[in-house]
């Protein structure tokens, strides 16, 4: 699998969670990746994490991040 076909499998399952109501609750930062936890407030059992390892992933999730925060 080529770099970019990794990132874009890792930006469409982070698209996926966060299209489907899913909301990011906290990132921990590694050396071989980003381990990623995500909530959904209308299910009682809707957690989900996502391993990101790319760098380009990362950079994605920080978008993510900063869209959310925005009023």
């Amino acid at each position: 699998m080529s770099a970019y076909e990794l990132y874009a499998a890792e930006k469409l399952e982070l698209d996926g969670l966060v299209e489907s109501g899913y909301q990011i609750r906290s990132v921990q930062e590694g050396l071989d990746g980003a381990d990623v936890r995500l909530v959904h407030p209308g299910l009682p059992e809707g957690e989900a994490s996502l391993r990101l390892l790319t760098a380009d992933a990362r950079k994605y999730l920080t978008v993510l991040l900063l869209r959310e925060r925005r009023p």
